[in-house]
């Protein structure tokens, strides 16, 4: 696995007008009239991963601002599961209304989401409530380095060979990856656990079809805020939903000590 040249993880990105700004943690003006122009947020953490009952937890949205609507999802697993409805918790909304006026910066929906961007792209306050099911879930987000965009080639090397005909070209037409520090707590059916844990973040803009023709595996380790590896990878379907398919690296970053630095390529081990 090959690397660029290393960059301060609290430093700007020099160059490039494609570089993520505190602005782009707010809603885009649509590029396209295409009535599939999304909005993503995405938080992945863990709680009690040290315990006998470690927790992997999501929390969603898709916002299609132009339509005024939202998707979201929100789930608590603590085993391996082969369906949703079979994990601890699992509550997913497909037409929420985008409250107005619309500010991804500092947003609360119907199903008990509440997301606030404190510092834009670099904390975010977020909590969920569940009463009928017993849940809530309070934590906080502080990034470990600058936003990853894998559109800009000055800190994505796999940049210029991106393939906008594919999902992962036209959803992600804006696209930043991020690793940092969740702090808080979940309480589920009466058990409250710890969350302190680091892990990995998404916001994406552009047109995400309903109906998605490629794949995209979305995977990182964490081995605490002095090591992570976080990467995208495409795949074939062409064996089958049983048949092996070797991952081929479209975008990544690994952040090394207060490094960050763009991944070239991945090998098998």
């Amino acid at each position: 696995m090959s690397q660029t040249t290393p960059r301060s993880a609290g430093a700007r990105a020099p160059g490039g007008s494609s570089v993520i700004r505190p602005e782009d943690a707010q809603f885009h003006p649509p590029t396209s009239d295409d009535p599939l122009w999304a909005e993503t947020n995405y938080f992945g953490l863990y709680a009690g991963q040290d315990t006998d009952r470690p927790m992997n937890i999501g929390i969603y949205g898709l916002f299609r601002e132009p339509l005024g609507v939202v998707g979201s999802t929100v789930s608590v697993n603590s085993r391996r599961v082969r369906a949703p409805w079979e994990a601890d918790y699992w509550d997913a909304w497909e037409h929420l209304v985008v409250p107005q006026p619309s500010n991804l910066l500092d947003y609360e929906l119907a199903n008990g989401l509440k997301v606030v961007a404190t510092d834009p792209n670099r904390i975010w306050d977020v909590s969920y409530s569940d009463p009928a099911a017993d849940l809530e879930i309070r934590f906080r987000y502080t990034a470990l380095h600058d936003a990853y965009d894998i559109n800009d080639p000055d800190m994505d090397p796999l940049a210029a060979g991106k393939d906008m005909a594919k999902t992962w070209g036209h959803a992600y037409a804006g696209h930043f990856d991020q690793s940092g520090h969740y702090e808080g707590e979940i309480r589920l059916r009466g058990v409250t656990t710890p969350i302190d844990c680091v892990s990995t973040m998404d916001h994406s803009w552009g047109v995400r079809a309903e109906r998605q023709t490629s794949r995209l595996s979305w995977m990182h380790a964490h081995a605490g805020p002095d090591l992570v590896v976080h990467g995208l990878f495409d795949f074939s379907t062409e064996n089958g939903p049983d048949g092996g398919s070797p991952l081929r690296l479209t975008h990544g970053y690994v952040v090394e000590n207060g490094e960050l630095r763009g991944l070239t390529a991945s090998c098998a081990a």
